[in-house]
């Protein structure tokens, strides 16, 4: 399952056009606002998608749809702000359907990625800390009954010569997984050291993001619907 996410998130298009539509309206706003340094940005992360949801918009609720010319400061008293109105919701407005294919394929996989990877990693440690005391106390082991003593040896060293295997493949798949995983943190401009769970929980964040501010947009351009 996070193998899958890794992918889909790598391959995704709707990915990388969100990420052009930010980083186009963040570029506007810094070349039009006369108290920045008008320069363009180099780049853009996924975290900044949060921040989107903080960025108002200066026009009063009579002066209809906010677009992004309505971010533009102005030198004059801001006015009292459309209610709800952020860069994010500008943003969705500008392509619906886009946001909600997104958020309808990555809402779920996220949502389990945020606890599996951690239970996973945890799990297999254990598992792995577990076969070795095992090993380690049978070897210390003097039984007063042989034959009783060599019937559970020979089923013990079975187990062992089972699950070895197994559990040495798990912790080399998972290894490569997080090689996998570290090359997605910095596809996704994340730092090197973020942790697993911070990623996927920023990443499930912005996908709630989107869809609190799709549905205010439906509710905006038609008020009498029911969503």
């Amino acid at each position: 399952m996070i193998r899958a996410l890794f992918t889909q998130l790598r391959e995704s298009d709707h990915l990388v056009k969100i990420l052009s539509k930010s980083f186009i309206f963040g570029s506007y706003l810094n070349l039009t606002n006369p108290y920045r340094y008008h320069r363009l940005a180099n780049g853009i992360s996924i975290s900044s998608l949060l921040k989107l949801r903080d960025v108002t918009s200066c026009v009063s609720p009579d002066e209809g749809v906010t677009s992004i010319a309505c971010f533009r400061h102005t030198s004059s008293a801001t006015p009292k702000p459309l209610p709800r109105q952020t860069l994010l919701h500008v943003l969705v407005r500008s392509e619906p359907s886009l946001f909600q294919e997104f958020y309808d394929s990555f809402n779920h996989p996220l949502a389990e990625a945020v606890h599996s990877f951690d239970s996973a990693d945890t799990t297999l440690s254990y598992l792995v800390r577990s076969l070795k005391v095992l090993k380690t106390k049978w070897a210390s082991q003097l039984g007063p009954a042989p034959e009783v003593d060599s019937k559970f040896s020979e089923q013990f060293q079975q187990f062992v010569q089972f699950a070895e295997p197994k559990i040495t493949q798990l912790t080399e798949e998972w290894l490569m997984l997080k090689k996998e995983l570290q090359s997605l943190t910095s596809y996704l401009c994340f730092k090197a050291d973020e942790k697993p769970t911070t990623i996927f929980s920023t990443l499930n964040e912005v996908v709630i993001d989107f869809k609190i501010a799709i549905d205010d947009v439906r509710r905006q351009l038609n008020p009498n619907a029911i969503y």
